[in-house]
């Protein structure tokens, strides 16, 4: 299946943001599927586009170049260790074989290599009596975004490290023209600098949008992304038998209506909210709070319906690959 892949430039953005009191932070390293989708489609909104010209439009999420989710396969090499590891075809292998013997065949991998960066949660020295090196615990970890860093009989992936900082708001009174109580604010901003993005094939034909906004306080100057088309690239979603990759969040059913069987599912779960602007005759105006399947989950398909169908809400965008590093070669730019 085609689609668009663009690069955006973006500086400071506030995205994804969670309250506590009165501070917002910040726990995502990407920006969402939805969030992405608003910033490209409102330019054309504004040139007076119609929802119903829009609505076919989808986005991936907005990952930092060169990056995507960790999926179960991909382990940490411990709880606090910022390195992850992946043999090749790792996806592959588990379409024909256990999660369990996967993951054991990326243990035995790593006690053949050194490096002392990312294995020093354990212990490098041979067990007593043995002339086996021991490696620390692997930590699956689902939906941490990682960065490819080398590759040998093992891919090498290092966690990305976002620069924040932290802006602050004063609500003044108007009755007194001095700050007023409880009125003071504060957002964990993120810069993100590079981004990929996957869009329905087409739609640079269409949108032709140069520059979008993101997040919070864009009159502020944050959040203003510079955006460019690079190329079409072609990804495959599972079939029968295939194990599938979550880019978005992925819900197996609603409504009543499945789309995903699954044999295995390995990942984790999170909360989706978001508003629905298509769909105006069934779901159109709800603002649904459901339980997903996170970013990076993987799954082991029986058979898959109408996949495409939430794909303009972000959801359910499931494609086949090898491992995380073909998936990163296809949408290099």
């Amino acid at each position: 299946m085609k689609f668009d892949l663009y690069k955006i430039k973006l500086d400071y953005a506030a995205v994804g943001l969670r309250k506590a009191g009165n501070f917002y932070s910040s726990d995502k390293d990407f920006i969402p599927s939805t969030t992405i989708r608003g910033a490209f489609l409102y330019p054309l909104v504004q040139k007076g586009k119609s929802d119903e010209e829009l609505e076919e439009f989808h986005f991936s999420p907005a990952f930092p170049i060169g990056s995507a989710p960790s999926h179960a396969l991909s382990p940490a090499g411990g709880r606090k260790i910022r390195c992850y590891f992946e043999i090749p075809n790792a996806l592959e292998k588990w379409r024909n074989s256990s999660y369990s013997e996967v993951l054991k065949e990326t243990k035995e991998a790593l006690e053949k290599i050194e490096d002392e960066e990312c294995l020093q949660g354990g212990s490098t020295e041979p067990k007593s009596g043995s002339n086996e090196r021991r490696v620390p615990d692997l930590k699956p970890k689902v939906g941490d975004i990682v960065k490819f860093s080398k590759t040998s009989s093992v891919h090498k992936y290092v966690r990305v490290n976002m620069e924040t900082l932290v802006q602050t708001n004063v609500g003044i009174s108007k009755a007194s023209g001095s700050s007023k109580t409880n009125m003071l604010f504060a957002y964990e901003v993120k810069r993100f600098n590079e981004l990929w993005v996957l869009s329905k094939a087409g739609f640079h034909t269409v949108g032709n949008v140069e520059q979008i906004k993101v997040g919070r306080n864009s009159s502020r100057g944050l959040g203003l992304g510079k955006v460019q088309f690079v190329r079409e690239v072609d990804l495959e979603t599972p079939g029968e038998g295939d194990v599938g990759y979550c880019l978005t969040p992925c819900l197996p059913s609603f409504m009543g209506k499945t789309y995903i069987e699954s044999e295995e599912i390995r990942g984790s779960t999170g909360v989706y909210v978001s508003w629905y602007t298509w769909d105006k005759g069934k779901r159109g105006g709800l603002k649904p709070i459901l339980r997903v399947l996170n970013e990076g989950t993987i799954i082991k398909v029986k058979r898959t319906y109408e996949l495409k169908e939430l794909w303009p809400a972000g959801l359910n965008m499931l494609i086949k690959i090898k491992d995380l590093n073909d998936l990163l070669n296809k949408v290099k730019t």
